[in-house]
């Protein structure tokens, strides 16, 4: 049982395979897909919602909301140049941009929440209905309205857009987001706080307290993934995207560093922080990510794509954020347990952001349209900016790290990246935690834990309009090791250094008394003798020795930064109630 928010408000309609494909399927025509909201039911990827825009029979642009549910066979290898898409009928309901879309534990339903009508339409938000569709196993499947439980507070809920989500072990997730003219309540880009989730079994709702994902700001466009074999009842990691206050958008925004790992543990309620180290990405938001689990009990999240501004109406990027943008054509790799980023060797194809991707065919990431982040967002529909995948679909293999436009249904078992592989033989399983309960989630029994806490600034603040701004250097537990080794070793190479001389300063000392001593005094120094000069050499020795070597190892040094050793990497200040959204 769905919201009406739901992407895809289809009724009782029927589904048929269309022979002859429209315009805006056919490989010679097809422009660009976005906003839409994807989902993987067993062997059919299902694509509904977002607009599309396409060439028509004069030549001419032409571009509308998506009118039809897609569905892809994965059951067969294809390419994407001869692919052929089935379409459903949708009936009535509404079709929505940036609808979110959770998928139950046997992959035969999902259920849309949230998302926002789109510009090319004039309709008007309606108040929020569940929808749910069932598929048939063939590609095809209903969309009917859904039940809300008697003791459900369904209706109370807001129906946010751009807001991070996934799903996982039967229930959806949905953090933050925003209101807009399009959505419902219709406001005025206007934030929304706490972590949405949805109990498809129970079909129960719930809206948790969200204030330790980052001090009580709001997530917007960031990536949300579920890890399902990671304490008694998954894990859900936030990583990426951008923050506002909680009460208006598009002031004091702040860009949320890929270094610091927000996570919620559904069974305890508890929110903790990680932060990672390795080839850390730069900030983006509107990425996608997909999750695989790799060889000795690792799990690789690959992360794809993304904007690296904020444009909005009319703004347009700069020649500067228009190169930056094409250079986040890029695929980073986080590996759990040891949480270090690895970045993909490959020839950029095509940068992207507002696509969707899924994990087929065991170690294969499909990604689906997307408009290219270097042009501002109206441009990005026309002509010459028709997208490099032919009908937006891509196809990256996750273990030789290559790309392709075809699937492969008959691909190997999934491992893990050659770097990462390498990277446990050689180091250790485990990062230094941010808690002890968290590195019981993990089950390491031994855990380093970091002592004291990590500043409070991970996060970089937000130009709608700016130049491309490099990330933020933060600091990690790699780098406080490196830094305590150098505050170690640097004093005891001195100290080793001063006590050389020393000894130097010592024979040379001795050598002029004995060269003193084998020559006969003069008028000059007959009030010396040698045993004066000896005490006299053996004072300035002292002297030296241990005033310098003592001024320069155990001089002032810059402070040691440590970390915290609470739940929670940062020490949060703000406390708010867990109610639930109010329609008012």
């Amino acid at each position: 049982m769905l919201p009406w928010s739901a992407c895809f408000a289809f009724g009782l309609s029927s589904v048929f395979f269309v022979a002859a494909q429209r315009d805006y399927l056919q490989p010679e025509t097809f422009i660009r897909r976005r906003y839409h909201s994807s989902a993987k039911l067993r062997d059919y990827i299902y694509i509904d919602g977002g607009e599309l825009s396409w060439l028509n029979s004069s030549g001419g642009v032409e571009s509308a909301q998506n009118p039809k549910t897609q569905s892809i066979d994965l059951s067969k290898s294809w390419v994407n140049t001869s692919l052929r898409l089935r379409e459903l009928d949708r009936g009535n309901a509404p079709a929505l941009n940036f609808c979110a879309l959770w998928v139950d534990e046997a992959e035969t339903t999902m259920y849309p929440f949230g998302g926002e009508l789109s510009f090319l339409t004039d309709t008007g938000p309606r108040p929020p209905q569940p929808w749910e569709f069932v598929a048939d196993g063939k590609g095809g499947g209903l969309w009917a309205q859904g039940t809300v439980a008697p003791a459900s507070n369904f209706s109370s809920l807001v129906q946010p857009a751009g807001g991070s989500y996934t799903y996982g072990n039967g229930v959806g997730y949905y953090l933050g987001g925003h209101l807009f003219s399009k959505s419902w309540p219709a406001r005025d880009w206007y934030p929304v706080t706490g972590l949405v989730t949805h109990n498809m079994t129970s079909n129960t709702w719930t809206n948790v307290t969200s204030v330790e994902y980052d001090q009580g700001r709001v997530s917007h466009f960031g990536i949300a993934h579920f890890v399902s074999h990671l304490g008694p009842s998954g894990l859900v990691l936030f990583i990426g995207g951008r923050t506002s206050p909680d009460d208006e958008m598009n002031r004091n925004e702040e860009k949320r560093s890929f270094a610091d790992i927000a996570m919620y543990e559904p069974g305890s309620g508890k929110w903790f922080h990680q932060i990672a180290t390795g080839t850390i990405p730069e900030w983006r938001t509107r990425p996608c990510a997909v999750g695989v689990k790799g060889e000795n009990d690792t799990y690789e999240i690959f992360i794809y794509g993304g904007a690296n501004t904020a444009l909005y109406g009319g703004q347009f990027p700069t020649e500067m954020e228009a190169e930056a943008a094409n250079a986040l054509d890029e695929i980073f790799v986080l590996s759990l347990p040891a949480f270090v980023w690895f970045k993909a060797n490959y020839t950029a194809k095509s940068s992207r952001q507002s696509h969707t991707c899924h994990l087929v065919g065991k170690r294969q990431l499909l990604t689906i349209g997307g408009i290219d982040p270097s042009l501002q967002e109206y441009y990005s529909f026309q002509k010459n900016a028709t997208d490099p995948f032919t009908l937006g679909l891509g196809v990256f293999d996750l273990t030789e790290m290559t790309w392709s436009d075809g699937y492969n249904a008959d691909a190997p078992e999934y491992r893990s990246p050659r770097d990462v592989f390498d990277y446990y033989l050689r180091n250790t399983r485990y990062p230094v935690w941010g808690s002890p309960d968290l590195a019981s989630l993990f089950g390491d029994d031994n855990a380093l834990i970091a002592s004291s806490p990590l500043p409070t600034e991970t996060s970089t603040t937000v130009n709608h309009h700016s130049d491309h701004s490099p990330q933020s250097d933060v600091p990690s537990p790699e780098k406080s090791r490196r830094r305590k080794t150098v505050y170690i070793v640097v004093p005891l190479v001195v100290f080793l250094i001063l006590v050389a001389i020393g000894v130097f300063c010592i024979r040379l000392a001795i050598r002029r008394k004995r060269d003193n001593a084998s020559k006969k005094p003069d008028a000059g120094t007959s009030e010396l003798d040698s045993n004066q000069l000896g005490e006299l050499a053996s004072v300035q020795r002292h002297e030296l020795a241990e005033q310098q070597c003592f001024e320069m190892a155990g001089g002032p040094m810059s402070p040691i930064r440590r970390y915290s050793t609470t739940d929670s990497i940062y020490e949060k200040d703000v406390v708010r109630s867990s109610g639930l959204y109010s329609t008012s």
